[in-house]
C-alpha cells in the first residue's frame, strides 16, 4: 500500500473538526483505525486494502472534504492506475 496516501489521508483526518459524525462505521477514529489496518495488519489482502481505502475515500467525499475529480489525479499516479 502506498504510504503516501496513508500519509495523506491521517493528516485530512487530523484537520478536520466536526465534519464527521460520531457515528460507528463513519467516525474520524473508525476511519483512523482503518488506516492502521490498511498499513500494519499483513494478513489483510491487498484486494481488502484497496476496498478499505475506497471506503475511506468515499467518505471523505460524501462529507465534501474531497473532491472526488481532484482525488481521482491525485492519487491515479500514487496506484499506479490508468
Amino acid at each position: 500500500m502506498n504510504e503516501e496516501l496513508l500519509i495523506r489521508y491521517r493528516t485530512i483526518l487530523n484537520s478536520i473538526t466536526n465534519e464527521l459524525p460520531d457515528k460507528k462505521y463513519i467516525s474520524k477514529e473508525h476511519l483512523f483505525w482503518m488506516l492502521e489496518e490498511i498499513e500494519y495488519n499483513e494478513e489483510q489482502s491487498l484486494t481488502k486494502k484497496h476496498r478499505w481505502l475506497g471506503y475511506i475515500q468515499g467518505i471523505l467525499i460524501a462529507f465534501s472534504i474531497l473532491d472526488v475529480d481532484e482525488e481521482r489525479d491525485i492519487t491515479r499516479p500514487l496506484l499506479n492506475g490508468d
